[in-house]
């Protein structure tokens, strides 16, 4: 619930103009009434679902679907075991874990997550060693731009209806100019390092 305190705060300072705010102890102080309060109105479940659509997994993409489909080229629900935890791994820190400029490093994170795993009983050890031994081919990174990669909208729509108390039941559909986007995301590919 900390770590969806923190995206939350971070996504509230982007939308009011502020962008990311600094570390501070107000804003430490601030993340942790957020987290006791949506500890409060929501299960571990949906806490960790939100968490799990709003946090950057690869480069330019937010949430575990749009990171399943990036990084591997399948749903989220196809994810196998080595797979998952190779995502994990990169929540630590997707810059620092971005399996296209990190791989070793990503892959490294990969194994720490499948060993705590199997420390406490997670996994067995015999889906330990198939996870470990499982070869990670991932996409291309120039892959297809796809409606998820329109990141700021995503995020506007899920912290609406987030912030309502809402759960979805269906499919929101968006309309994005794709072409536009995809020229906007290579003048920022290439501007930003």
């Amino acid at each position: 619930s900390q770590q969806l305190a923190r995206l939350l705060d971070a996504e509230e300072s982007r939308r009011s103009g502020l962008g990311t705010p600094p570390r501070s102890v107000f804003r430490k102080i601030r993340e942790a009434f957020t987290a006791v309060r949506l500890e409060q109105r929501y299960s571990k479940t949906a806490l960790l679902t939100a968490y799990l659509n709003r946090a950057p997994f690869a480069r330019h993409t937010v949430g575990i679907q749009a990171g399943a489909q990036r990084v591997f080229g399948v749903v989220a629900s196809q994810l196998s075991l080595a797979q998952s935890a190779f995502l994990a791994g990169i929540l630590r820190g997707p810059s620092q874990y971005d399996p296209w400029r990190h791989f070793d490093r990503a892959r490294a994170r990969q194994k720490k997550v499948l060993e705590r795993m199997s420390d406490r009983h997670a996994i067995t050890p015999e889906q330990y060693q198939h996870a470990l031994d499982e070869p990670m081919a991932i996409e291309h990174r120039r892959s297809q731009p796809q409606a998820i990669d329109a990141i700021h909208a995503i995020d506007a729509v899920r912290s609406a209806w987030f912030a309502e108390g809402r759960e979805v039941k269906g499919t929101i559909s968006l309309t994005i100019d794709l072409a536009l986007q995809e020229d906007l995301a290579k003048i920022l590919e290439a501007e930003i390092p």
